[in-house]
């Protein structure tokens, strides 16, 4: 047992002091640079593209009523038309008609709607709803 840690620790020994003994070679810094090789080049086409998402929104003042519209799309997928707006598919109309009163204490009612539209002294009704109500005239002398 002896024997074989005595030689373990020569042969330890004598692999170092030869590991000291060599001098390392001096490089200079372009020498150093070029060791390193140059880089690939690579294929665009072999590249991945990185896919990133654009919200949009898009705003508009219809004609009628100067109703506004709007809709946002966190895909970027947004058009609009004199009339319209649609994000991801989904449209949203500009009303096709407006009516208003002015009542005679100086309130004023109003509305727009999608398929019809009326008033009359006292009321104004859009798509079959029916908003505010005027003072009779004797009400308001």
């Amino acid at each position: 047992m002896r024997r074989v840690a005595l030689f373990t620790v020569l042969m330890l020994s004598v692999v170092t002091v030869a590991a000291w003994a060599q001098a390392p070679i001096p490089v200079d810094k372009v020498q150093f640079l070029a060791s390193l090789g140059t880089p690939q080049a690579v294929e665009a086409a072999s590249r991945h593209r990185i896919q990133t998402k654009s919200t949009c929104t898009v705003n508009l003042t219809c004609d009628v009523g100067a109703y506004h519209i709007s809709c946002t799309s966190p895909n970027g997928d947004c058009s609009s038309t004199s009339t319209s707006v649609t994000c991801d598919g989904n449209t949203t109309n500009c009303p096709i008609c407006a009516a208003s009163v002015e009542c005679c204490d100086g309130s004023s009612f109003s509305c727009v709607g999608w398929s019809s539209c009326d008033d009359t002294l006292r009321s104004v009704t859009c798509d079959g709803h029916t908003h505010g109500f005027c003072p009779r005239p004797s009400q308001c002398f």
